[in-house]
């Protein structure tokens, strides 16, 4: 098959699916405007391409979307953009016979009104980013018109597009395994803890409740540090995760990120708030859950608990190979390329 993966970079998944998708022998992409946290050589920078003043970004984009069409049979939207404005490309792909599929990671379908009204607990509640642009509100119609399929990252983005096909995040485990293996992770005992969280958005992460949480627990004499990680390289986030005893993911959104599939598979006790009607998703994954409600009482259990600690560690990189593992959640992806008829 012949695959482009675009426009937005989220957690570095269209390179992920490019380069797995050309090891399994297709003609595969990823074009896609660079992100400063996952910098790729794997990638087309799709804004260095169309650098511009806004005459010539217009026709460049143009250039675009036509080597594109000339190239690739399936195009994988992550995000609710493509290559053009508002859209307005995805009515030329469609003429044109191209099969169309639009993988959606959160806050492009979430619906905010709806979160704050339907659930106690929630990042919609905190954030303060206005998300419910035009093309965002007219999504839903957009999918109906042109998409082939629709994939969700993660199952309670399926409350707002229940025909959608949930389908886990992937990540390759092989160099988790290397850094795993390289550097003997041993978890504290004693001493002072190290709670280690990287928010890529502080609202929508819930780091204040982490922050308030980890101030509790040293008020009452827990030796207990917690380390903020942001702005930084994959390569450097990875390495400042290695003293870890504990990483907080996410504590409102009600499901776990990349973030923490990564730590799982270099084996490290992760904590998140797994809402309750997802738990039945969640049923087998090694991840401690926990609300701004109990998150004190909580983290306090596990840096005290070196048992329940060690029994997370051991139960997450085999987690990760057996439901997150990139090719197998390729192949996933493919069987729906399939679905819908992709030569």
């Amino acid at each position: 098959m012949r695959i482009v993966h675009a426009v937005s970079n989220v957690a570095g998944l269209p390179v992920a699916f490019a380069e797995a998708q050309r090891r399994a022998g297709h003609r595969a992409a990823a074009v896609v405007y660079e992100s400063p946290y996952y910098k790729d050589v794997r990638a087309v920078d799709l804004g260095r391409l169309l650098d511009g003043n806004r005459i010539s970004r217009k026709l460049r984009r143009a250039r675009v979307v036509a080597w594109a069409a000339h190239n690739f049979d399936v195009f994988h939207f992550h995000y609710y953009t493509t290559f053009m404005p508002n859209q307005e490309d995805l009515q030329l792909l469609k003429t044109l016979g191209k099969k169309v599929v639009f993988h959606l990671h959160g806050c492009d379908i979430r619906d905010p009104r709806r979160v704050r009204t339907e659930h106690a607990i929630s990042a919609c509640a905190e954030c303060t980013i206005e998300c419910l642009t035009p093309v965002k509100l007219r999504m839903q119609t957009t999918l109906d018109r042109f998409a082939d399929a629709v994939i969700v990252s993660t199952p309670d983005l399926l409350e707002f597009v229940p025909d959608a096909q949930y389908i886990p995040n992937p990540i390759d485990p092989r160099s988790w395994n290397d850094l795993r293996e390289s550097n003997g992770l041993e978890l504290r005992t004693s001493g002072e803890y190290v709670i280690v969280h990287a928010p890529t958005n502080r609202e929508i992460k819930g780091t204040r409740h982490i922050e308030a949480a980890v101030d509790q627990l040293r008020s009452e004499g827990l030796a207990v540090r917690l380390q903020l990680l942001e702005g930084l390289t994959q390569d450097k986030l990875h390495h400042a995760c290695l003293e870890a005893d504990l990483v907080i993911d996410q504590v409102l959104i009600g499901w776990f990120g990349l973030f923490a599939l990564e730590m799982m598979a270099l084996g490290k006790p992760v904590l998140a708030y797994i809402r309750e009607d997802l738990q039945h998703a969640g049923s087998e994954v090694p991840i401690a859950s926990a609300s701004p409600e109990n998150l004190a009482r909580t983290i306090r259990r596990l840096l005290t608990s070196s048992t329940e600690r060690e029994e997370l560690s051991r139960r997450g990189p085999a987690y990760i190979q057996s439901v997150h593992n990139l090719d197998r959640i390729n192949e996933q992806v493919m069987d729906i390329y399939r679905a819908i008829g992709a030569p």
